[in-house]
């Protein structure tokens, strides 16, 4: 009777107490803190669990202050997620709510160590990308009966609104509560992923929607706390037992001391409300510590009612609380380590969220009537024979034994009715879920048929553009050949221009020479105009020369009588008077002789000098003619050899230049052409490209359907007893696998699902 009697139901809710897990981490020194020559104020423990604080003023000693992890400004990113946070997204894989939060001054390096300064760095990253790496690490190497599905949600509480980060328009979200999901915010979007980097891409999106702002103590300073939430559920297969955990990842905004941070106008208010909310969280901690307040504020601040369970509630809790080792911040990191040690004294409930299947309440149920009929048989077995050995038992009064027995039978059988009938409110709103989703499943059907017409459709209208683009391709491929044999001829008729170009120009230059060499040539080479003017003065100077000669006849003539004269004279005088000397006479004569004879002979040779030289100037007269009717002959036909190479120079030039405009031109076209079809083949690409999307978008929503389908008919035959989806969720669960141990982990909802034509694209490089 008693081993009967201490049989529990929910026997598999392990329920677990702890206190809050608080940690401590110092940064080191900032480039400002070194340049104001700041000093560190604080000591390290060599336990790594102590931090003592060494105050500047002398009416304080030095602080000791214990935690359960205190890493030093030397830590890296990977030893604080080993050694604190790593536990806590291992128990949420157990199915316990876990929560982390980022606690401290501005500027002390809280969003450095939740998401780090590079979420893909290896180094760099912070808690929440180790911790998303954790979590599909462990689905790809767990049995491959278990399916998971994940779900992420991002939002942050600015100037005391929820805003949803994933979409920054939903603004001003409420926050609500209910048996089933607890505390939760009304509307926020949950979206389901399948590999870590659609957790970063989200996680990226948020962070750039996050407000941040400067400050005098930090540039970036975040001027909202952000509430990073991941959600993992479990089935297993076999038995059909489910669970499912949350993780709360918070990185709160620092609290600010306005003289500090010369916050004015938006970010003063932003101070204001930043203080308000964390000073709501520290007096949660301390009605939750003190053991004498009966009220817990929750409601006073949108962050702690958000923060609830983790406070004293269903899940386990890690606080990391950042502070500055500078003594400029000692105030401030004094009041952040006592905050901590207040938040070490919260006592959390956590329990492992399990959700009972049909199989497992019917199991229940069948226990419960077969423990029920097991006791009633013994009860009438037990009247029956106390009647027989005499004994009498009243109508109205029971034993107290049996009555505690028919009391403690009586309240487990109404506890299991309680989930029962839980469980059938839960059943018929799922009948009538299912009912309404089978009515959208029909719609969807009809909608898949259509979009099965319309795949076929576009694949055989992709095959045609396929083949168009073969054909393109083969045209731009011969126009290309054409192009390049145009450019070749094109090349080589340059080459020709080239040549005779320099040929005209050799031609050029010779008869340049020609002209230099004629300018050159003596007077019998000038042209015929000058040519007659010298003929005619030269007949001049013949005239001259023979009316000169006259007259040197008449001269010689008229000295001869003149002589004659002055000789009888000179004569008559010597002997008018004297008997004339016959012997003077004689002499006298034959010296005039002389003299006149001498003066003949030079008359004689200098005439026979000019007619020497006119005699030389009439050969050389003769010699020039013939030398300039030489020339002239020869200048004509060269002239006449040379214009005829010049008209044919030009003719082949002026065909050339004919030519290759032509092909000037042909080229242009054929350049045009080239960008007209690779403007064809881009649009082409384009169009394959949203075609392959669309194709893709359907295969995935035609598999979604197909999901929906069999969870539907799985939830109709009783075989999940999993909704597949929330009233107001739009977005379809995404099914994941347990890896198996493999290397890869295998989405359940996958294009593969659905047999889907894969085209040939030919290569447009």
């Amino acid at each position: 009777m008693d081993r009967t009697r201490s049989m529990k139901f929910g026997d598999d809710e392990p329920e677990t107490k702890g206190n809050v897990t608080v940690v401590c981490r110092f940064r080191p020194l900032n480039q400002k803190e070194k340049d104001m020559n700041d000093k560190p104020c604080v000591d390290f423990g060599s336990d790594g669990k102590t931090v003592v604080v060494k105050s500047q003023y002398e009416n304080q000693g030095p602080q000791t202050f214990n935690f359960d992890i205190v890493f030093n400004p030397d830590s890296t990113q990977n030893s604080v997620y080993e050694g604190a946070a790593k536990p806590i997204v291992e128990s949420v894989l157990e199915g316990f709510n876990g929560t982390v939060l980022t606690y401290g001054q501005t500027s002390s390096g809280k969003t450095h160590t939740m998401t780090g300064p590079d979420m893909d760095d290896i180094n760099q990253k912070g808690i929440i990308p180790r911790m998303v790496k954790t979590v599909f690490s462990h689905i790809e190497n767990c049995d491959d009966t278990l399916e998971f599905a994940v779900k992420v949600a991002y939002c942050e509480i600015y100037l005391e609104k929820i805003r949803d980060l994933l979409k920054p328009e939903k603004n001003n979200l409420k926050i609500s509560e209910d048996k089933a999901r607890g505390i939760y915010i009304v509307d926020l979007t949950e979206e389901y992923v399948s590999n870590e980097d659609e957790v970063y891409g989200l996680m990226k999106m948020g962070q750039k929607n996050r407000e941040v702002g400067f400050t005098n103590m930090n540039e970036g300073s975040s001027r909202s706390h952000a509430i990073f939430s991941l959600t993992v559920s479990q089935t297993n297969t076999r038995d059909l037992s489910a669970k499912s955990g949350k993780l709360y990842l918070v990185d709160l905004a620092g609290s600010e001391k306005v003289g500090k941070t010369g916050a004015e106008g938006k970010r003063l208010d932003e101070a204001k409300n930043i203080n308000k909310s964390l000073s709501t969280l520290g007096l949660v901690i301390f009605s939750l510590t003190d053991g004498k307040s009966t009220h817990v504020p929750y409601r006073d601040s949108k962050l702690t009612r958000v923060l609830q369970d983790s406070l004293g509630g269903n899940s386990k809790t890690m606080l990391i609380i950042t502070c500055s080792p500078a003594s400029y911040n000692e105030a401030e990191t004094v009041s952040t380590l006592r905050f901590g040690i207040r938040a070490k004294a919260v006592k959390n409930k956590p329990k492992v969220n399990k959700e009972y299947s049909v199989a497992e309440l019917k199991l229940l149920l069948s226990q419960a009537n077969e423990l029920i009929n097991k006791k009633d048989t013994r009860i009438i077995w037990l009247e029956k024979h106390f009647i027989e050995i005499g004994g009498t038992i009243p109508a109205d009064i029971e034993g107290e034994e049996l009555k505690e027995e028919t009391l403690a039978s009586t309240q487990e059988y109404q506890e299991v009715m309680g989930i029962l009938e839980s469980e059938k409110q839960k059943l018929v709103d799922e009948m009538e879920l299912t009912a309404s989703l089978k009515q959208e499943i029909s719609i969807y059907n009809a909608k898949n048929d259509n979009l099965l017409r319309e795949n076929e459709n576009l694949n055989s209208k992709l095959m045609d553009l396929i083949f168009t683009m073969n054909e393109i391709e083969d045209k731009l491929n011969d126009s290309k050949e054409e192009c390049l044999k145009v450019k070749a001829k094109g090349e080589s008729q340059e080459k020709q221009i080239k040549v005779l170009e320099d040929s005209l120009k050799f031609q050029e230059r010779k008869i340049e020479e020609q002209n230099q060499e004629i300018s050159r040539i003596p007077i019998e080479f000038i042209p015929v105009a000058e040519k007659e003017h010298l003929l005619k003065e030269i007949k001049e100077l013949k005239i001259r020369y023979n009316a000169q000669e006259e007259i040197l006849k008449a001269s010689y003539t008229k000295i001869l009588d003149e002589t004659n004269e002055s000789f009888k004279d000179k004569f008559a005088e010597k002997f008018s008077g004297n008997t004339p000397n016959f012997q003077e006479m004689a002499h006298f004569l034959e010296l005039e002789r002389e003299s006149w004879t001498t003066e003949h002979k030079n008359l004689l040779s200098d005439l026979e000098n000019k007619k020497s030289i006119i005699e030389e100037l009439e050969n050389d007269k003769e010699q020039s003619r013939l030398v300039y009717e030489e020339l002239e002959k020869n200048r004509a036909e060269n002239d006449q050899k040379l214009k005829d190479k010049v008209n044919n120079l030009e003719k082949n030039l002026e065909q050339l230049t004919v030519s290759y405009q032509v092909l000037g031109t042909k080229y242009q076209n054929s350049k045009s052409e080239i960008k007209i079809r690779e403007g064809k083949i881009l649009q082409c690409r384009d169009k394959i490209n949203k075609m392959e999307k669309i194709m893709r978008k359907q295969a995935e929503e035609i598999n979604e359907l197909k999901a929906k389908l069999e969870q539907l008919e799985a939830v109709k035959t009783g075989k999940t007893g999993e909704p597949t989806g929330r009233a107001g969720h739009a977005k379809i669960k995404k099914g994941i696998k347990g890896g198996g141990g493999n290397s890869r982990v295998r989405c359940i909802l996958n294009m593969n699902d659905y047999p889907v034509v894969n085209k040939p694209t030919p290569n447009l490089d």
